[in-house]
């Protein structure tokens, strides 16, 4: 049903009194079947109380129309538009997308298992919500709360292109000073395990509001392309800052109403083959509408071209002065080095003459060896410098947990209060490749026997017993054998 034209309110069957009240019911003039009667008050005006509320993909207020679905599908306009964003559905609602030469690929964090962590997924799962929580501490910050992975053979490119990454999260925190921050790193994975940085957000740290809802943070970032390898995956990671009291740290994934996700720039740029000639590069064989006679004699002129294989062109070729060529001659740049013109080449070197027989010459005899000379007297070397050598630091630690520092290689850590309960390895402080912690339970440090644990962020610690130490004046030593590997050993439960 339509209705054109402003409506024209014509009073039909006047009445004096509807449902026990006094009021005219009046219709809009035109069509029989364009009739929408409504209720005018006693004043003559619209009775905005009595008019249907809609439903569906839009709603109202009164006389106030919202549209807030396309076809059922919600639309959420967080984060905000700007001007040239499209809608793009994200498998859940419609949402503001910056857009690209082409439609970039949004990556999902899942609760699906990857890697001893969670997926980085192609495709949403709108069933379940999950999330990751974490106590974290100014000793533990930078904590890395949780790690996503594509799947492997994903994306299975050479180059991921620059462009602009936009991150929409949604995080929780029963900090309400708002002082929490938290930010995004990327890296790539190779086949073998190996973890390479490629970028992060520390440069636009997002704060957390200082209440306990579960709040969307968006933004994004602007970076350049980075090579991989085709069987590279893709890993992020959230990081958090804690500066006063320890924080709950809260990141929700998966479900249909906090679904964390992450517009990458893969697919905006294609990893095809160049298969043509204007405008593109690459190696490129030239097959029928590649191009004109006109376009190679002047008309529309190819742009300094570059080609690889086997080049065929149909019809006159000219060069830069419009002459056209004589058997025998080449294209040259001529001697302005403006353009190129037709040249007599002298003609190729002949062959090289084969090589004269070797003339006859005797070898003389051989002489007679001479004496053997005396021995030189034995000279003693300088001694070389002193090496130099210190025992090892001790560092006396205290409170609940203890975050190993990168100077705490090669040293000893005491644990000193009897209320400890963990020391954390972190992959963020960046441990060499063959450091080793020593952990004492010490004097003064916890008197029961398996109350401090050896855990990792961002690691993997392995050993043939547990991860608990055993007991007052319990040694421990902890060994990094392999990027974010480590293996204990010791005084273990």
């Amino acid at each position: 049903m339509a209705l054109t034209g402003p409506p024209q309110l014509t009073i039909f069957n006047p009445v004096s009194k509807l449902f026990d009240a006094v009021q005219t019911v009046v219709a809009p003039s035109g069509p029989a079947d364009a009739y929408l009667p409504v209720i005018l008050n006693s004043e003559g005006t619209i009775d905005a109380s009595v008019i249907a509320a809609l439903t569906g993909d839009v709603t109202s207020v009164g006389q106030v129309t919202t549209v807030v679905k396309f076809q059922g599908i919600p639309l959420v306009y967080a984060p905000a538009p700007n001007q040239g964003d499209v809608l793009q559905y994200d498998g859940v609602n419609w949402t503001p997308t910056f857009a690209p030469a082409s439609v970039a690929q949004i990556l999902y964090l899942d609760n699906t298992a990857n890697f001893s962590h969670k997926t980085w997924a192609t495709t949403p799962e709108t069933a379940t919500e999950y999330s990751t929580a974490a106590v974290v501490t100014s000793g533990t910050s930078p904590f890395t709360l949780e790690s996503f992975y594509t799947d492997a053979g994903y994306p299975d490119i050479t180059l991921l292109p620059s462009g602009s990454w936009q991150f929409d999260w949604y995080v929780q925190s029963t900090d309400t000073s708002g002082t929490t921050t938290f930010y995004a790193q990327v890296y790539k994975r190779s086949s073998g395990g190996a973890e390479t940085f490629l970028f992060d957000t520390s440069g636009n740290t997002q704060t957390l509001e200082a209440n306990s809802n579960i709040n969307l943070y968006s933004w994004e970032t602007i970076e350049p392309s980075f090579n991989l390898s085709t069987t590279d995956t893709l890993v992020v990671k959230i990081v958090v800052n804690v500066t006063g009291a320890s924080q709950t740290v809260t990141i929700y994934y998966n479900g249909s109403a906090h679904y964390s996700h992450v517009h990458s720039t893969i697919g905006t740029q294609s990893n095809a083959e160049v298969t043509s000639v204007f405008g593109r590069q690459g190696a490129v064989g030239a097959t029928a509408g590649d191009y004109t006679v006109a376009q190679v004699t002047g008309a529309a002129p190819l742009a300094s071209p570059s080609f690889t294989g086997v080049v065929s062109i149909a019809g006159v070729l000219k060069d830069s002065t419009g002459a056209t060529g004589a058997p025998g001659q080449a294209l040259i740049v001529n001697a302005g080095a403006t353009g190129t013109i037709w040249s007599t080449q002298a003609g190729p070197t002949g062959a090289t003459g084969g090589t004269g027989a070797t003339g006859a010459a005797a070898t003389g005899a051989t002489g007679a060896t001479g004496a053997t000379g005396t021995t030189g007297a034995t000279q003693a070397g300088p001694t070389g410098p002193t090496g130099s050598y210190s025992d090892p630091t001790i560092r006396n630690v205290t409170g609940a947990t203890y975050a190993a520092q990168l100077s705490d290689d090669g040293n000893v850590i005491v644990l000193g209060a009897t209320g400890m309960t963990g020391v954390y390895v972190n992959s963020a402080v960046g441990f060499p490749i063959g450091a080793t912690l020593t952990i004492v339970q010490g004097p003064t440090g916890p008197t029961g026997a398996g109350v401090v644990s050896i855990t990792g962020a961002g690691v993997s610690i392995y050993t043939p017993s547990s991860l608990t130490i055993r007991a007052r004046y319990s040694t421990v030593s902890v060994t990094q054998i392999a990027t974010n590997v480590w293996i204990a050993a010791g005084d273990l439960t």
